[in-house]
């Protein structure tokens, strides 16, 4: 069913673009512009299992934590990230959802230049991670992955040949104090991804555990 949702998301985007199809696909609208260019989200909610549709209001959920008052760097997309990877079965939405969230909020921050593409780069990393743990969610491994994503996050954003030389030098030396000035962004970084894991994975299996709507979804 999660692979039928995303082909349908897909062929909607593609078909809607003609009004004339409007027939033709009738499922992707409800006579109003709506997200994923028109699809009809009460078939997509009736269509989504229950413990993805958690799994979506989670990320959503955290997602808006960006916009309250934080250090800096300790937010919780990287986790958001993870935790998309490993529970979304679906690989189009696992991508899909969590960058999603990340567009909506950068859009309520302000986008900067094509810098911006490196940490989402580092969170479409951080996804492909998450997918290896979608049938073992241990803590061991949450933990571990956590650990891993935020690293490969730090070595993507800050090397120092995507920034201009008048900033750090394209050297060895350039590519050193570029990591060294961001050591301080990392460890926030790591908190941040370890305490929003923590958060998500446990909000998620205690909800599962303790609701009995979710228990046998």
């Amino acid at each position: 069913m999660d692979n039928e949702i995303a082909k349908r998301v897909l062929e909607c985007v593609k078909k809607s673009i003609n009004v004339q199809n409007r027939q033709k696909f009738p499922f992707c609208f409800t006579g109003k512009p709506l997200i994923f260019a028109g699809l009809n989200p009460n078939w997509f909610i009736r269509s989504m299992k229950k413990h993805v549709l958690l799994a979506i209001a989670l990320i959503f959920g955290a997602a808006f934590l960006r916009l309250l008052d934080h250090p800096m760097n300790f937010t919780p997309m990287g986790a958001i990230a993870l935790f998309a990877g490993a529970l979304i079965p679906n690989r189009i939405l696992a991508f899909a959802i969590p960058i999603v969230a990340l567009l909506i909020t950068d859009s309520m921050l302000g986008f900067y230049g094509w810098q911006m593409l490196l940490p989402y780069s580092g969170f479409l990393i951080t996804i492909l991670l998450g997918s290896l743990m979608r049938d073992n969610q241990h803590i061991l491994r949450v933990g571990s992955l956590s650990v891993l994503s935020s690293v490969l996050f730090y070595l993507i954003t800050n090397f120092a040949f995507f920034y201009p030389e008048t900033l750090y030098p394209h050297t060895t030396q350039g590519i050193l104090q570029s990591y060294i000035a961001a050591i301080p962004f990392f460890q926030n970084g790591l908190a941040g991804d370890l305490f929003f894991n923590g958060l998500l994975f446990g909000a998620y299996y205690l909800i599962r555990i303790n609701v009995p709507s979710f228990k046998q979804a």
